[in-house]
């Protein structure tokens, strides 16, 4: 049943391809484009400027090789089709993943990890970004150390003042 409703389809189709290249031909039967010899087949030919071509062929020739050019045509545009998604793809992962990378270093600075560079990108934009956020990673870094070293001597001052301040203590209970 789905056979049957499947090649009726197919018919339909067929008839109505070769209803179109029916008009599109007598279209070119009207403009000059094509004339018929007495036998009933086209006689097609193109006038350029210092050459004409004649072609005689049958109607069922026309149309064989006009549904082999629609198939090489359909098939062509399908191929263009797929090569264009897959370099859509391909350049979408080129500029993503540059982004993506920064994306995961600013999460590493913002855990206090700022052992590490970001590499090179061959954009120029993105190579700008990459530098302006080494630079910040440096600054960083300097900070981190500065600030780790007040925070020593800090952390040492008030050691000493303690060790200072338990001494007098055991000085007095002495006393």
């Amino acid at each position: 049943m789905a056979e049957e409703r499947g090649e009726e389809e197919l018919e339909e189709i067929k008839e109505a391809e070769q209803i179109a290249v029916s008009k599109k031909l007598e279209s070119n039967l009207k403009e000059g484009l094509i004339e018929l010899n007495q036998e009933g087949d086209f006689i097609v030919f193109q006038e350029f400027e210092y050459l004409t071509i004649y072609v005689d062929e049958t109607r069922d020739e026309v149309f064989s090789q006009l549904k082999i050019m629609q198939k090489y045509s359909l098939l062509s545009n399908v191929m263009v089709i797929l090569i264009l998604i897959v370099m859509i793809w391909w350049f979408g992962g080129m500029l993503t993943k540059p982004i993506e990378k920064m994306t995961r270093a600013v999460e590493e600075i913002t855990r206090g990890k700022f052992e590490f560079r970001l590499e090179k990108s061959y954009i120029i934009e993105i190579q700008q970004l990459t530098e302006a956020l080494n630079r910040i990673l440096s600054s960083l870094k300097l900070a981190v150390k500065y600030a780790h070293k007040d925070e020593q001597a800090e952390v040492q001052k008030a050691a000493e003042s303690m060790v200072g301040k338990n001494k007098n203590k055991k000085i007095m209970r002495k006393k």
